[in-house]
Parts: structure tokens; C-alpha cells; sequence
């Protein structure tokens, strides 16, 4: 009995522990998404380049284009949610890998920019 209510205590401790990585993860994701953003406002608004993403070339030319890369960090955000929770070993282990990547390339597709201006 006493076992079991120790490997329930840890059972929760790492289920908190991973809602917290997932946060914190999507906080990193969505910080990302607005430095691309930024840095794409920077670069088209001073004349040295375009969007090349047609998905979000109707926004770049105005202030919708921080909400509009919101999107994707959100739906990253979901799916490691989902992959958390899944029935599937392999899932539960990648789970923060959608977050994780959507960071990476947030984070490259800034640093680009602020090399085109």
C-alpha cells in the first residue's frame, strides 16, 4: 500500500514536470514566432526583401503578420499535447519534438533575416 502511494506521488511529480516542459516549450516556440516576425517586418519594411511564404504574404505587409505566425507554434503546441497523452510508447517519448523543431526553425528563419537586412 505504501508502495503504490509512492509511485503515485511520482506519477504526478512527473506528470507536472512535463506540463511544465510543455509550457515552457510553447513559450519558447511563440517567442521564436515573434522574432521571425519581427525580423520579417524589419526586412520587408526597410526594401531589402519579401516574403517568399505565401501563406503569410497577404500579412507581411502589416502588423497581422505577429498573429498570423502564431499559428503554426499553436498547432505544434496541440500536437505535442496529443503525443504526450497518446497510447503509443513512441509518441509519449517524442513528444516535445514538434515544439522543439517549430523553435529551431523560427529561431533560423530570424536569424536569416537579420542577415538579408
Amino acid at each position: 500500500m505504501i508502495a503504490s502511494s509512492l509511485a503515485e506521488v511520482r506519477n504526478r511529480e512527473q506528470e507536472q514536470r512535463r506540463k511544465r516542459l510543455w509550457l515552457g516549450l510553447g513559450i519558447a516556440q511563440s517567442s521564436a514566432a515573434a522574432f521571425d516576425a519581427w525580423s520579417t517586418r524589419r526586412v520587408i519594411s526597410s526594401g531589402d526583401g519579401q516574403e517568399l511564404n505565401p501563406m503569410l504574404r497577404p500579412f507581411a505587409g502589416n502588423a497581422s503578420l505577429y498573429a498570423a505566425m502564431q499559428v503554426t507554434p499553436v498547432l505544434l503546441d496541440y500536437l505535442s499535447r496529443r503525443m504526450m497523452n497518446s497510447r503509443h510508447e513512441w509518441e509519449r517519448r517524442t513528444w516535445w519534438m514538434p515544439q522543439g523543431l517549430g523553435t529551431a526553425m523560427s529561431l533560423a528563419s530570424g536569424v536569416h533575416n537579420l542577415g538579408v537586412h
